[in-house]
């Protein structure tokens, strides 16, 4: 019973982080962005 609930819980958090994974690589991405940006903006 409790062995079931505690596997269920974890397929969720699982699911979860998959799920949010591609929202933190864009956050990632518009950071890394922001950065090439500003030393661009600094050359000139």
């Amino acid at each position: 019973m409790f062995d079931q609930l505690l596997s269920d819980i974890i397929t969720a958090i699982v699911t979860i982080m998959i799920a949010l994974r591609p929202l933190n690589e864009l956050k990632q991405l518009e950071k890394e962005q922001e950065q090439i940006a500003g030393k661009i903006e600094k050359q000139h």
